[in-house]
């Protein structure tokens, strides 16, 4: 007589199928097969960087495709490795052929296997799992927090001022151009992993080394790139800001920051625009303007 009970290897099929079809259908991964080989990539991955006890702990909860190789990394211990490390083991470990020279591409598809193992795993599990973890891979095991490129343009429009002419793409653009030129090509590809696929184009396209010049500077130029006035600059660079301020981890935000001077600070601030007589705003921006 049945117990109601389904049979383990009924359920970690039909949830196998589920999850393949699943991953399949994002934008970075094109087919079933594709979506087999970047779960495995991704979990053997996971269970080299995380203690055996707790990969075996989480492969109980698992489709096969996902708790084989999780299983069979078996490390001794846990390999302390960076999240660089972790996507350039991945994607040492796919076949997957990428038209794009986006360098991101390949976390956009770990962020899909996550995505859906995120569906099938033991909820308690996973937090375990992630709490071995460092804060930094929070960004590809949340991509749901991810926005996409209207939403963050739709951000920076909200943020810029009426007095400027520039869209909330060429801002972007423009910002994004000039920071990637005053940071390391690490850091900007750090920050480049937190942003969607359009947004992220200039950091990752950028070769510049590290230019060590002023905010003034910084201002300047996107107001050139923008055709802008000098002193809608500010303005503009915060409402990007603001872009990446909803997108990135606190902790990755920190660490572009560091590498600017104090004075760069207060365009990492929203602004509230000056008061009329009657306590109204003047503009439809909010935070601190710009002195």
């Amino acid at each position: 007589m049945s117990t109601g009970a389904i049979a383990p290897g009924i359920r970690m099929t039909a949830n196998e199928s589920d999850l393949l079809e699943q991953i399949a259908s994002t934008d970075p991964v094109d087919s079933t097969e594709s979506a087999r080989e970047v779960v495995e990539a991704t979990m053997e991955t996971l269970g080299e960087r995380i203690t055996d006890g707790q990969a075996t702990d989480l492969a109980a909860t698992l489709p096969d495709v996902a708790a084989d190789p999780l299983r069979e990394a078996h490390p001794r211990e846990a390999e302390e490795f960076s999240l660089a490390a972790f996507v350039a083991r991945v994607d040492e470990r796919t076949d997957a052929t990428d038209d794009s020279d986006d360098p991101v591409e390949p976390v956009d598809r770990i962020r899909a296997a996550l995505t859906g193992i995120g569906t099938v795993a033991d909820e308690t599990e996973l937090e375990r799992t992630r709490d071995q973890l460092p804060g930094a891979f929070d960004v590809v095991f949340e991509p749901g927090q991810l926005l996409d490129d209207e939403e963050f343009y739709g951000i920076v429009a909200e943020g810029l001022p009426d007095t400027v002419d520039a869209g909330p793409e060429e801002a972007t653009d423009a910002t994004l151009h000039v920071l990637a030129e005053r940071i390391t090509g690490g850091q900007a590809g750090d920050l480049a992993l937190y942003l969607p696929r359009e947004v992220r184009r200039p950091l990752v396209d950028s070769d510049e080394e590290t230019r060590k010049f002023d905010r003034d500077e910084f201002l300047e130029r996107i107001a050139t790139q923008t055709d802008v006035e000098r002193s809608d600059a500010p303005d503009l660079a915060r409402a990007v800001f603001d872009g990446i301020r909803e997108s990135t981890a606190r902790e990755e935000l920190e660490n572009v920051r560091t590498q600017l001077p104090d004075e760069f600070d207060d365009l990492f601030d929203s602004y509230s625009p000056p008061q009329d007589d009657t306590g109204s705003s003047a503009h439809s921006r909010r935070g601190t303007r710009e002195s």
